[in-house]
């Protein structure tokens, strides 16, 4: 026997560690993945900003020209202009490919004439016109929207084949017909080798081939893109994917550029994760080793001290020499608890003599149906000495709201008074049998003469539920509801009446805090049709956050339904349940974050009356506004301003001066700051001194204040201690010291 606990409790704390172990390197190998992960992502985001800008520098260049005047006389009237005005365009335009060296070559085509102007050779008839054939594509487009094609360039003039990014641009741009096509050829190779600057880890691969354009040679890629896309094409750059490409494996992380013809990928090698993943195996092996060591300690004490009350046992009910001869311990206890059990059997017997205690349960039992022939319900009753009367059974279930004495050491006793008061004050006017049900309420078997609720009936039943709920709240400060089942002729269907009564508190939600229902009452051949008038109408004023208005939806909802007694309470009840959901749905689909929301359906059913139901409901639509006008008020629709303020943050240590910011946002500084005082409130070198000085306050308490203030002025972006000793004491009213000191005095 003690061997076998030995064993067991061995097993439970192998058992135990392994599964710490399991976790802890779960979570660590998420971390790792995690990690991964944003480093993917940020290095794509990072060559994704710099292909943005490229291709923005290039838009632009193209805007300016489709706005001068020659272009547009070239392509409106290509007949009337002379050959020195081509030169003088020819000239133009050359000039403006001279100023970024990423370009190659333009072309300016006028579909009136038919020509071909380019920045190299001249003046050219489309048929003669050596690549006419991506001019006759960009003709042949009879959506007229601008374009980006990858392709090679085969210029006669050139000793070799060039890869190029063809930018092809409709003309004139607000033109609902294009009167011609502006077609400028990048150089790719300089393209994408100024986007990958610092990331070698990206690759760029043709969208429709997907061969590496840019970042390497990987044999195999190619495929394996291809069959992700085939069995996830809407897998997002988030997801990370362990690969294995030329026996080599890498955590892969891919994105889309829509409306351009390649992709990005990132390839990051696989080989430091498992390097980690193995280390720290070794060490949480070597943990688990040292407490399976230590386990056994506790596990040899706790077994000795569980062996010695069944050695007793054993020694109590077997002779020594038997126990002694005895191969099996664990045999010896059965056979011990056995005459344990014996032993014990009349003392059961002496206890079930408790007729309160063999009423009680037997009254649950026959409400529920756990008794399953009717001739033992009559056979049980009879042994308590019960015999009912009348011919007539009805289950009555009386829900009380104990509350507030939940948690005090007179609660049971409360409860017990309670429903003593409850069945001496109804035993006085009918016969019947009770019983304490689970949820604080009670249950009671009514004994009647009646064979249905007639009108009289139901008035002296109302009666005796308003004197009793008078006495609950005088005496307990305690409010009742009753529900009452129907009339059956026969005992053995009083289970049906109880889970009729059980029904209607189901719907307590929907009646008075001292209510008498009856199931028939609740009961109603009206369909209900569903208020989606009621419901639009309510989300139209929610979304408006019209208080007023939401809290009127809400009382006609509640004067219309709830009050009325027309509809089934289930019904009515599942109805409350889908308008809101109606409601939340709405709210997610606006784009409000309904996770930050408290309700959910069930709290409907959890309502004890329809006051704390409505209660409910307007708390819950209250809360909604707020939640709204709350989101409204910090949502920032000047994407200006966030991608500003998203640089700051990212290059606040190397920032300068204003005309940085605005660099990077592709605005005037003085348009910038205007719109910074309009939409934020302040000026951007503001906002930019709050981002250093919050990341400075984390540099003071890093690493145990082991950065001088000199340290964190540079890694900040100022030049002097003063200056940033100043803005800091400006914005959190003490110096960078004096706020160093208060949070050594906190520790």
């Amino acid at each position: 026997m003690f061997n076998k606990l030995m064993v067991s409790y061995m097993a439970t704390v192998l058992l135990l560690t392994a599964l710490t172990a399991s976790l802890y390197m779960g979570y660590y190998s998420y971390g790792l993945k995690q990690g991964y992960r944003n480093a993917s992502n940020d290095a794509i985001q990072s060559v994704q900003s710099q292909i943005d800008i490229l291709t923005q520098n290039i838009d632009s260049l193209i805007m300016q020209l489709s706005l001068t005047g020659s272009a547009t006389d070239a392509l409106s009237h290509p007949y009337n202009m002379s050959m020195l005005q081509y030169r003088d365009l020819k000239e133009e335009l050359r000039n403006r490919m001279s100023a970024n060296s990423l370009l190659d070559s333009m072309y300016l085509y006028s579909r009136i004439g038919d020509r071909v102007l380019t920045t190299g050779e001249g003046l050219y008839d489309l048929n003669g016109f050596y690549d006419r054939d991506i001019v006759r594509q960009a003709a042949a487009d009879t959506g007229g929207s601008k374009r980006i094609v990858l392709r090679e360039l085969v210029d006669p003039f050139k000793p070799v084949r060039s890869d190029v990014i063809t930018f092809i641009q409709p003309l004139p741009i607000i033109a609902k017909e294009p009167w011609g096509y502006l077609i400028v050829n990048v150089k790719k190779d300089e393209f994408m080798h100024v986007a990958q600057l610092g990331h070698s880890e990206v690759l760029v691969l043709d969208s429709r081939s997907l061969g590496v354009m840019s970042g390497g040679s990987y044999p195999g890629l190619p495929d394996m893109m291809r069959a992700m896309l085939r069995s996830g094409p809407d897998v997002k750059s988030s997801s990370v994917s362990e690969v294995e490409i030329g026996q080599t494996r890498y955590f892969l992380a891919y994105s889309r550029q829509p409306g351009k013809p390649w992709m990005l990928v990132s390839l990051l090698p696989a080989s430091g994760y498992w390097t980690k993943i193995t280390d720290k195996l070794a060490e949480v092996l070597r943990i688990c080793a040292v407490v399976l060591l230590i386990g056994v300690i506790p596990a040899y004490v706790f077994s000795r001290r569980m062996y010695r009350p069944w050695k007793q046992i054993v020694s109590s009910y077997f002779p020594a020499a038997l126990a002694s001869r005895s191969k099996d311990e664990s045999l010896l206890v059965s056979e011990s608890i056995r005459a344990l059990i014996e032993e014990n059997r009349s003392i059961r017997l002496t206890l079930e003599q408790s007729e309160p205690i063999i009423r009680h349960r037997l009254v649950y039992d026959i409400l529920a149906n756990s008794l399953f022939e009717a001739a033992t319900i009559e056979t049980r009753l009879l042994e308590i000495g019960v015999a009912f009367p009348h011919p007539c059974y009805a289950a009555l279930v009386v829900v009380s709201d104990l509350r507030e004495y939940e948690g005090r050491d007179n609660y049971n006793r409360n409860k017990l008074l309670l429903f003593t008061m409850i069945e001496n004050t109804l035993g006085k006017h009918l016969f019947l049998l009770g019983t304490i049900l689970e949820n604080n309420n009670f249950g009671f078997i009514l004994n009647l003469s009646e064979v249905r609720y007639h009108d009289e009936l139901k008035k002296r039943l109302r009666q005796l539920g308003d004197y009793i709920n008078r006495i609950a709240l005088d005496e307990w400060g305690v409010s009742l509801q009753f529900a009452f089942g129907n009339i059956y002729g026969k005992l053995s269907d009083i289970h049906s009446s109880y889970m009729e009564a059980k029904r209607v508190v189901n719907c307590k939600a929907l009646i008075s805090e001292t209510d008498v229902v009856f199931f028939q009452d609740i009961q109603s051949d009206d369909g209900l049709d569903y208020p989606l008038q009621l419901q639009n109408e309510l989300i139209r004023h929610v979304l408006a956050c019209d208080r007023d208005k939401a809290g009127s939806a809400i009382a006609v909802l509640f004067r219309d339904y709830v009050h009325n007694m027309k509809y089934p309470r289930e019904s009515v009840q599942e109805m409350i349940v889908m308008l809101m959901s109606a409601l939340r749905q709405r709210l997610f689909e606006e784009g409000f974050p309904v996770q930050q929301l408290r309700f959910r359906s069930g709290m409907v059913g959890e309502s004890r009356n329809h006051i704390e139901l409505k209660k409910l409901l307007e708390g819950h639509i209250r809360e909604i506004i707020n939640q709204i006008e709350s989101w409204k008020g910090n949502r920032n629709d000047n994407l200006y301003i966030a991608k500003a303020i998203q640089y700051m943050k990212a290059h606040y240590a190397e920032i300068e001066s204003v005309q940085d910011i605005a660099a990077h946002v592709g605005l005037s500084s003085s348009y910038l700051t205007r719109m910074f005082r309009s939409e934020a409130g302040m000026p951007p070198l503001d906002m930019l001194t709050r981002i250093r000085i919050e990341a400075s306050k984390e540099l003071l308490k890093e690493n145990d204040y082991k950065y001088s203030l000199q340290e964190i002025c540079l890694r900040i972006g100022y030049r002097d201690v003063q200056s940033f000793i100043r803005f800091f004491k400006k914005l959190e009213t003490v110096t960078p010291g004096e706020y160093r000191k208060m949070l050594l005095h906190q520790k």
